[in-house]
């Protein structure tokens, strides 16, 4: 029997870790170790979501990234007493040698489990798979997080906005880039769209970009329950090199606004949709063509909620 096991790095202990990657960091090696168990038969050994974060607590973020409510077990997922003797007792191998070792010639040298950890190549290797992606972080999502999966965003702007860590190190976009972007981009379709914020500060810190109109502030209470939210709307405004925001482009397949600083991991864009650089790289005709047909055929999140409803 061979093991798939979505490492999340830093200090994991089997039932929780210290320290390690944000939601959207980790979201890239859980799909990836999916996908491999329907590929190559693997059975997937859970992987420890909960963590205790220092930096989010020290910063006094709203959100503590703990991540210990967001999941349910997947069915036939190895978790308790036995994920942590295969931790501790397995032979493991990096996930890249399944493709070119093969599955027997890793079978024959007595590995049991196959390691799946880091960035790699970002939406590469799952480019083609976001239905199946999204159908499984679907299932494996408490109910409690679901609730801001709406139809009511369609036809919307969605806007993430982040700060905490991002701030403390100089990464953060600039709020007047957030303003210019939206108020540019409700000038090219005509009309004050609707918009709402996601963020991980609170509003004391959104001050300039409330003021426009037409614009809400928008918590569901969890990580989790914003980036699936997010994920309804028809146009992104995302923040740079924010894997949340790729991932939220990712699920949604809505066209998408980023910074001039934004790497958009050439190894596949996150969205097959429109991908413009505001204000250099814009094209105004396609994107708003690609948000009005994004609006009445609804891919991405809502298209796979409503096959499984």
């Amino acid at each position: 029997m061979l093991y798939a096991y979505p490492y999340f790095g830093r200090i994991d202990l089997g039932y929780f870790r210290i320290g390690g990657a944000g939601l959207g960091n980790i979201l890239f090696p859980w799909s990836r170790a999916v996908l491999a168990c329907d590929e190559f038969g693997l059975v997937l050994i859970e992987p420890t979501w909960s963590t205790m974060k220092f930096g989010p607590i020290l910063r006094g973020e709203i959100d503590k990234r703990n991540y210990n409510t967001l999941f349910q077990p997947a069915n036939n997922s190895l978790r308790g007493i036995k994920k942590i003797k295969l931790l501790v007792n397995s032979r493991r191998i990096d996930e890249t040698k399944l493709k070119t070792l093969g599955l027997k010639k890793i079978i024959a040298d007595n590995y049991e489990l196959v390691e799946f950890k880091g960035l790699k190549n970002y939406f590469w290797d799952i480019r083609h798979k976001q239905e199946i992606v999204l159908d499984k972080l679907i299932k494996i999502s408490r109910p409690e997080h679901l609730v801001g999966i709406k139809d009511v965003y369609r036809g919307t702007i969605g806007i993430h906005i982040r700060r905490g860590d991002f701030s403390s190190f100089g990464r953060d976009t600039s709020m007047d880039w957030f303003i210019d972007a939206l108020r540019m981009t409700r000038k090219m379709i005509g009309k004050s769209v609707k918009a709402n914020i996601y963020s991980d500060s609170d509003s004391s810190d959104l001050i300039g970009i409330l003021a426009e109109d037409n614009i809400s502030l928008v918590n569901h209470g969890s990580a989790l329950a914003d980036l699936l939210s997010l994920s309804c709307h028809s146009m992104l405004i995302g923040s740079a090199n924010s894997t949340f925001s790729m991932w939220a482009s990712y699920l949604g397949q809505m066209p998408s606004i980023w910074p001039r600083n934004h790497n958009s991991k050439g190894e596949g864009k996150s969205s097959k949709r429109t991908h413009s650089v505001f204000p250099e790289n814009m094209d105004w005709e396609e994107l708003i063509k690609d948000m009005i047909d994004h609006s009445k055929n609804m891919p991405g999140l809502l298209s796979v909620i409503n096959k499984n409803s």
